[in-house]
């Protein structure tokens, strides 16, 4: 059996002191825990994206690499990368940087991100459209994630 660690990367009111930790506190507090994990042997931490919403985590790439920075063995992972709304180019030159930078230990989970419909109107795109925008961008990012040369004839692609 293997064990994780996921973070959404949520900011809460802690309900016994009633303190609030900072964005920069629970990024700190997300990176130590995941090194902690690493020590005592779990097998992977796993870091959601949420956008415009009381989360912290807009950019798991950037917290990836910092975890990795820390860490020698556990699986630095997504969840999700939300790939109907991101650039599939970008996704995967983000983590595949962060792939070689942790000696292979990065992999990329995708969805759709349909839990807050507000993530669409921020990034200027329609629910309604998701399947198809979902489709076509992991389409193009599991070709650029396979190291040939891509030629991409997409049409769902493109900036907001």
């Amino acid at each position: 059996m293997k064990i994780g660690l996921m973070s959404l990367g949520d900011q809460v009111t802690d309900p016994v002191t009633g303190a609030r930790a900072s964005a920069a506190e629970r990024h700190r507090a997300i990176v130590d825990a995941a090194a902690l994990a690493d020590e005592v042997g779990f097998s992977g931490v796993y870091i959601g994206e949420h956008h415009g919403l009381e989360y912290t985590t807009s950019a798991p790439p950037v917290v990836l690499a910092a975890i990795g920075e820390r860490t020698r063995r556990i699986t630095l992972s997504t969840a999700v990368t939300l790939a109907a709304n991101l650039d599939p180019v970008r996704v995967a030159e983000d983590y595949a940087t962060v792939d070689a930078l942790s000696d292979g230990r990065c992999e990329i989970v995708v969805g759709r991100g349909n839990f807050f419909v507000s993530t669409y109107t921020l990034f200027g795109r329609r629910i309604e459209d998701s399947h198809e925008l979902f489709a076509e961008s992991v389409e193009l990012l599991v070709q650029l994630c396979s190291g040939k040369t891509v030629t991409w004839p997409g049409s769902v692609h493109r900036a907001p």
